[in-house]
């Protein structure tokens, strides 16, 4: 998927962000957050944007006597609101859709990111020890050819090579 945005001298910029899947869980994540940062986004999805406190209204009914609680939004309260919606959409614009239904019922895009990034760690780490075990259980006698063994371990140590964890 491509995402053009204007850098801070008025260039339209042009990245391709292929869909969240688990083996490019770490290039995908390097790229979102350059295209969150473009939006002015990263504060809210990395957390340290805090959203607002204000005070909540009591209104009170003369004829009833029944006091009710209500929390009207504060401007600065609705634009963060506004803010961590765009985030989350642009993380979920992104996503393939196993992983846009996993992960958007979560409250803020901060727990979307959060949520996610552990469980593709995870979910890296099952990749790779399934990968580990493969190559470690690799026996020439099993294939015709030398080239064809060859071409097996190639194939395996580029799936490893796709799920390397950073960080």
């Amino acid at each position: 998927m491509s995402e053009s945005s204007l850098d801070s001298s008025g260039m339209n910029l042009k990245l391709n962000i292929d869909l969240l899947n688990n083996p490019n869980c770490e290039r995908w994540a390097r790229d979102i957050m350059i295209l969150i940062a473009r939006k002015g986004l990263t504060f809210i999805v990395d957390g340290t944007e805090r959203y607002p406190s204000g005070a909540g209204t009591i209104t009170a009914d003369a004829s009833t006597g029944n006091t009710t609680a209500s929390r009207l939004l504060t401007k600065e309260q609705l634009k963060c609101k506004s803010r961590d919606g765009m985030a989350k959409a642009l993380l979920a614009r992104h996503m393939e859709l196993y992983y846009r239904r996993k992960y958007w019922n979560v409250e803020t895009s901060k727990k979307m990111w959060t949520v996610l990034r552990k469980d593709q760690k995870e979910s890296g780490a099952e990749h790779f020890h399934r990968i580990n075990d493969d190559i470690r259980s690799l026996k020439v006698a099993d294939f015709p050819t030398v080239i064809v063994f060859n071409n097996k371990f190639k194939s395996l140590l580029c799936d490893l090579a796709l799920c390397d964890s950073e960080g």
